[in-house]
């Protein structure tokens, strides 16, 4: 009961690690989290939006021209197709995480789900082996056309 006291007086306690107060831990760390999803959270909403072969010209900006690690011509190595990769694979992956999300919220509400799991299989593997494998039909015929 003591803990849960200071939680709300903003004590968390001192870190077994670091022997620092964990709200410094956690300040410490917060900017960089926060950056890292408001970065992740846009590019995730501009998959679909954004034209693949402008993606491409920033990648090339980036990773080629400013930074120098990969090769924007050529096809001599696995090195010249990363670009092309996140650059085709980025509007894709927007498009098929669109079509996979409600396709197995929609499988997961089945009865031989729920049929699976009273059971006792484990939810990970009714989830995976039943549900995202009928999850996938809807999928597959997208990536098929």
């Amino acid at each position: 009961m003591h803990f849960f006291v200071n939680v709300l007086r903003g004590d968390f306690g001192t870190s077994m690690m670091s022997k620092r107060p964990v709200s410094e831990e956690i300040a410490s760390r917060f900017m960089p989290t926060f950056w890292m999803t408001i970065t992740s959270m846009m590019l995730a909403t501009s998959g679909i939006s954004f034209p693949a072969f402008a993606l491409g010209m920033l990648l090339m900006q980036v990773f080629s021209v400013n930074l120098g690690w990969l090769p924007t011509v050529g096809a001599d190595s696995w090195r010249h197709y990363i670009l092309p990769f996140i650059t085709l694979g980025a509007a894709v992956a927007a498009v098929m995480a669109r079509f996979t999300r409600p396709s197995l919220v929609e499988v997961l509400q089945e009865d031989y789900i729920r049929t699976a799991s009273a059971k006792g299989v484990p939810e990970s593997l009714v989830v995976v082996k039943n549900g995202l494998r009928k999850a996938m039909i809807p999928l597959v015929t997208m990536m098929g056309l």
